[in-house]
């Protein structure tokens, strides 16, 4: 209960799960079996907090069967948690399969998962990675898609940093089909760049947070910290705070005086 104590004792709303004691897949964690999922939820109610999202590794490009079984069941965990979205990953051209293939496959199994989700007031975000970071190749697939439960987590840094995307430009292609934000700076450059705390890098996350702001969209902005896959980052007990402040003090200031370019 370590992550629930420290974000409460932080100020934080909510906490999103990706994996919990080194377990990597939420799947197989004890505390969220059909016999424990409920005691965890009280936990998190306990102190005030809400889960605002479930991370699922589910890609669909991924044509593996077992794959679509672990979003599945994603979706059970977020509506026993009551978390609104689980979050998937578009995934990549496999070698030997055409454009239109791969946008078939992932078009279908996301409807799949979109089918199962709305039946348990769940939605399913695709993340903008991998193939999928720009908004242009997000909206391609949204379009065949087009699931009332199918929407878009946006990954501030991948867009602007791998892909030279302006957030101004994310947002007029995606806007009314994104439910969640993840947000982290950085400095650097698409082939070589290390993250940093909020405001001491080049990702344009005030004016994200403003645009957002200045388009009446109140949903959750959240922080990644990757420890574990970057552990020359700054403790959890130093850049959580900050970033908490530092999106805050965005919050509070005018949108009328950020861009959105």
């Amino acid at each position: 209960m370590k992550i629930l104590d420290r974000a409460a004792q932080w100020g934080y709303d909510g906490v999103e799960l990706r994996f919990v004691n080194d377990v990597r897949n939420v799947t197989q964690s004890p505390e969220f079996s059909l016999e424990r999922i409920k005691a965890s939820l009280e936990e998190v109610e306990k102190r005030k907090l809400k889960v605002c999202c479930v991370d699922s590794s589910t890609v669909l490009t991924n044509a593996d069967a077992a794959d679509l079984v672990h979003g599945r069941r994603c979706i059970e965990i977020a509506q026993g948690l009551k978390a609104p979205y689980v979050r998937i990953f578009g995934g990549k051209q496999a070698e030997g399969m055409s454009y239109d293939e791969m946008m078939e496959l992932a078009a279908e199994k996301w409807i799949k998962l979109a089918d199962y989700a709305q039946t348990r007031n769940v939605e399913v975000l695709v993340e903008s990675h991998d193939h999928f970071i720009k908004s242009e190749k997000i909206s391609r697939l949204l379009k065949r898609v087009n699931h009332s439960a199918a929407g878009v987590l946006w990954d501030v840094h991948h867009p602007y940093r791998m892909e030279g995307e302006s957030i101004g430009n994310f947002w007029n292609n995606l806007g009314p089909h994104i439910r969640h934000v993840h947000v982290k700076d950085s400095r650097g450059d698409s082939a070589k760049h290390s993250y940093c705390l909020c405001g001491e890098g080049d990702i344009p996350i005030r004016e994200t947070v403003q645009l957002l702001k200045k388009n009446g969209w109140s949903g959750w902005i959240n922080l990644e910290w990757e420890l574990t896959w970057h552990p020359e980052l700054a403790p959890a007990e130093t850049a959580m705070p900050q970033y908490r402040e530092k999106l805050l003090e965005y919050l509070k200031s005018d949108p009328a005086l950020a861009g959105s370019e």
